[in-house]
């Protein structure tokens, strides 16, 4: 039984250690708790009047084991070569990939991984392989195969794991051939594997001391248990109301009038790893408001978070990479945006310049090549050469063709890892990596460990051999993701921990997140290469319900006796999930806490909040722009009614101030691409037909083959877009025949016509604006009149047609054009769920789904053919003058209207129907009293 002081019984233990420091060894489950120990007793020195003094052995227990396998080998009583954890996955992945059985196997990364995993564990719990064999079970044998390998090939090499080296170490301690402590004490520790305890039964067996002592609040005979639970509608709320919380209780300790120590609190949050993005981002807005402006440099904040990232989650590696990623022979579209615009390249004044040419590659397809790159960034004169005429970023233009001259330097086809380093660095220096802009306190840090990790790429020489570059990358992608980023920042009062991280430590306040019943305790994952039954009966990490509730208790109580005060919460949904209370705080959770309505923390002003806060401001309304005088210079055709009747301020956004948002690279055909590949196809269909009667002439073979040739045709214009492969192409191709044919079947049912006009173009004027048509088809029906046609690929009806804000003025612009001899307007519908017309004419009988105007039962629109022209003519001249007179209200006609519309931003919708349903509110609070 572990033996229990609270801190402040600390100097009793510390008075012993320091009679006996060179005899003892102090064990921790961590470092972070090594260095609180170490700090606590360099404290009790000063505090004693030591001005110097021998710092005690305090370890935690992997660092202790490492210490010992180095001296060890310096002393020459060991020969074999550590693997890292990245070198011994590679291994087993190699066995794995050499495996013929294994060859089906969908991820053999993660294979590796998981057999890796397995044979620590049965090394670290005493399993030996003739145990694993008397279980029938197809997975086991796998791992035992490949276990044999990999043993075999480590004893070949003169490998050994780091599970390997415990046995090692402890023969050796065993033998007496190192100095051993006197005593040992481990603090915090949960428990202990096999491995473990059998290197300390050795060691006790030498005449070792060891005990098992615990810090916490319990070892004060006064010490009362203070916690409450805290609910939240969210994560995000659950997490802000922790850091308000952490900042309040900072503000009220800087307020006393004495200050005795400073402050420790603990914020800990069991599924750190998965949250730390959400926690990072939160807390930083409690803390660092500034922090969101581009200029402010990033430094020790005024918190600590314990876990640390993946090198390849830093931005200035991820800059690098990007880099890198150049020798290959195409990338997506964004990933070469993202490098065009990274601080991290080249000269920082160039990049509003290469933002240009970020939008030039988004035009292009949603894959580009590094010639391509180059090209952005010139204007070319001439013809398209390589030669530029004026260039836009001379700068990045010069890092490509630097870049390039390596490219082609570089022939040799495979190379050790150690002899990739240099080439990956004349590429990085070559694009100017990391940029000319001084870096902050973070990214120096980040910059540093990236090149100390790319120099150890090295150890990888002996385990994978001469690899191409494609496979070099690779692996660095992996030794990178294998490394951690922890930035070193100045002592905090606030600590952010994982539940690991926090063990053994106390605090003044504490607060515990993430105590749902999904999260506490956690879900088991046993290793599927180790028979479920013999890991549950041996407790092993993660291998069962009953082992995680057995472990999620013990660290319940342990955080319960961690601080003085403790605030446990949880979440009641996260993304539309609805959570439960931890059954293992539940009963701390008041009758008060129970009854009283959750509310959303009273979170800390937003940086731009705070600025608006501490201004004095006045507003006004500003919804007309100046009128146009001379409606000759303005350009839209029918998307300038048409956005003018949606909302009057994306008319002059759009067409005044030429807002238009970034092309986004599609991987596929965008449905404008869809749309143009359709009329492409029907125009070349009925310039060929002409008419319904040669159409009536055709045999179902002839038109199903006219239909082909046309559909082959109207494709040319997507086979150059890298997408287009054959496959494609002709599942395009099947997919557009057949709803051709499915809409020539409906023709064939019309009364006889003649195709008028097929995509052609018209000018027209609406209220004094030019404005340029274009047809998709008008047929010429037999008494004269003319039908108009609009292919449609989506969903839409007449009602488009219908009110005093249209949403597709298109085709009543068109009846309008024409209107001495129209005598019927309809959408020819061609998708996957319709096929045919849809509109309204004089009579009913011009085509199959058009309805005569007397026939409409709408109070929007007339049910008058002529009157219906009217309408539309003094509606749409009306849209066409609010723009000339510079109507710009933000006034969108439907929550749709909003739906796929860029401008948000600048318009700043919700602010406008925020305010306008706070006025309602206080209109209906008026006229109550």
């Amino acid at each position: 039984m572990p033996k229990q002081i609270s801190p402040q019984q600390l100097s009793s233990f510390f008075r012993l250690l320091e009679q006996q420091a060179e005899r003892w060894l102090i064990l921790t489950p961590n470092k972070r708790l090594g260095r609180y120990v170490s700090d606590q007793y360099a404290d009790y020195k000063k505090q004693s009047g030591s001005v110097s003094f021998a710092t005690p052995s305090i370890y935690s227990l992997q660092g202790w084991f490492q210490q010992q396998w180095n001296s060890l080998s310096i002393q020459g009583l060991v020969s074999e070569v550590p693997l890292s954890g990245l070198q011994e996955q590679l291994i087993w992945q190699m066995i794995i990939e050499n495996d013929e059985d294994a060859s089906r196997l969908l991820n053999q990364s993660a294979t590796a991984k998981l057999a890796q995993q397995a044979s620590n564990l049965a090394i670290q719990w005493h399993i030996n392989a003739s145990e694993l064999a008397q279980f029938d079970d197809l997975d086991v044998n796998a791992f035992l195969k490949w276990q044999s390998q990999f043993l075999a090939y480590c004893k070949e090499h003169h490998y050994v794991t780091a599970a390997q080296q415990l046995p090692i170490i402890s023969e050796l301690m065993g033998q007496e051939r190192v100095v051993l402590p006197q005593r040992i004490v481990t603090i915090a520790f949960e428990e202990f594997s096999p491995h473990i305890q059998s290197l300390f039964d050795v060691l006790a067996a030498k005449g070792v001391g060891i005990e098992e002592w615990e810090i916490n609040f319990q070892g004060s005979a006064e010490f009362q248990i203070d916690a409450q639970v805290n609910s939240y509608e969210s994560i995000e709320q659950e997490v802000s109301a922790a850091a308000c919380w952490a900042k309040t209780c900072l503000i009220e300790r800087e307020s006393g009038s004495e200050i005795e120590s400073p402050q420790r609190i603990g914020i800990v949050v069991p599924n750190l790893t998965g949250l730390r993005h959400v926690v990072t981002r939160t807390f930083e807005r409690v803390f660092e408001p500034q922090a969101i402006l581009p200029e402010a440099k990033r430094h020790a904040t005024g918190f600590n978070i314990s876990s640390a990232i993946p090198l390849t989650e830093c931005e200035p590696v991820n800059a690098a990479l990007a880099i890198l990623k150049l020798n290959f022979k195409k990338l997506p579209t964004e990933e070469m945006g993202m490098l065009l615009l990274s601080p991290y390249v080249g000269e920082f004044k160039e990049l509003q310049r290469r933002s240009l040419a970020d939008l030039a590659l988004r035009e292009l397809d949603y894959q580009v090549s590094f010639r391509q790159l180059k090209l952005s960034v010139a204007r070319l004169s001439g013809k398209r050469s390589s030669k530029p005429g004026v260039v836009l970023c001379p700068d990045f233009y010069a890092s490509c063709e630097a870049f390039e001259r390596i490219l082609k330097k570089q022939r040799i086809k495979q190379l050790l890892p150690s002899e990739w380093v240099p080439y990956f660095y004349e590429q990085l220096l070559a694009m100017g990596w990391p940029g000319t802009r001084p870096l902050d306190t973070l990214e120096y840090q980040q910059v540093t460990v990236f090149q100390e990790t790319l120099e150890t790429f090295s150890l990888l020489d002996d385990v994978i051999g001469n690899v191409s570059f494609a496979k070099a990358f690779s692996l660095l992608n992996k030794w990178l993701q294998s490394t951690n980023f922890q930035a070193q920042t100045t002592t905090s009062p606030i600590q952010v921990l994982g539940v690991l991280e926090a063990a053994g430590l106390w605090f003044d306040k504490l607060w515990v997140m993430n105590m749902d019943a999904e999260t506490w305790p956690p879900a088991p994952s046993p290793n599927p290469f180790l028979p479920g039954a013999l890991q549950a009966e041996l407790e092993m990490p993660q291998s069962s319900a009953a082992r995680e509730l057995k472990y999620a208790e013990k660290i319940t109580q342990r955080l319960l006796s961690a601080a003085e005060t403790v605030v446990f919460s949880y979440s009641k949904s996260d993304k539309g999930k609805d959570l439960q209370i931890s059954p293992l705080i539940a009963p701390y959770q008041s009758e008060a806490e129970l009854s009283k309505p959750s509310s959303p923390p009273e979170n800390a002003l937003s940086w731009g909040a705070a600025l608006l806060a501490a201004s004095k401001t006045e507003s006004m309304v500003d919804e007309r722009a100046t009128p146009i005088f001379d409606a000759t210079k303005i350009r839209g055709g029918t998307r300038l009614l048409k956005d003018q009747a949606a909302c009057p301020f994306k008319a002059f956004a759009v067409h005044r101030l030429k807002a238009e948002p970034m092309p986004v690279p599609e991987l596929g055909l965008s449905p404008l691409e869809r749309g143009n590949v359709l009329h492409n196809a029907l125009e070349i269909l009925w310039r060929g037909l002409g008419d319904q009667l040669t159409l009536l002439s055709l045999a179902s073979s002839e038109l199903e083959e006219k239909v082909s040739q046309t559909v082959n045709e109207a494709l040319v214009a997507i086979k150059n877009r890298q997408i287009a492969g054959p496959r494609f192409v002709a599942i395009e191709k099947q997919r557009l025949s057949n709803q051709i044919l499915r809409l020539l079947e409906i023709e064939k049912q019309r009364p006889p016509f003649v195709v008028k006009f097929n995509e052609t173009a018209r000018a027209m004027k609406i209220a004094g604006i030019d404005i340029n048509i274009r047809y998709d088809r008008v047929d010429e029906l037999a008494d004269g009149s003319h039908l108009v046609l609009d292919y449609k690929t989506g969903k839409v009806d007449i009602n488009a047609w219908g009110g005093h804000r249209p949403e597709e003025p298109q085709v009543p612009l068109y009846c309008l054009s024409d209107r001495e001899h129209v005598s019927g307007a309809a959408f020819a519908l061609v998708s996957a769920s319709t096929v045919g017309f849809k509109g309204v004419g004089s009579e009913d009988h011009i085509a199959p789904g058009i309805i005569a105007a007397d026939s409409l039962k709408r109070n929007d629109m007339p049910n008058d053919w002529q009157a219906l022209l009217n309408f539309w003519d003094q509606t749409l001249s009306e849209i066409a003058d609010s723009f000339l007179q510079g109507d710009a209200r933000v006034d969108p006609k439907t929550s749709v209207t909003c739906a796929y519309c860029a401008l948000q931003p600048v318009c700043r919708i919700k602010e406008v129907i925020a305010n306008k349903n706070a006025l309602a509110i206080n209109m209906e609070v008026h006229i109550d009293e």
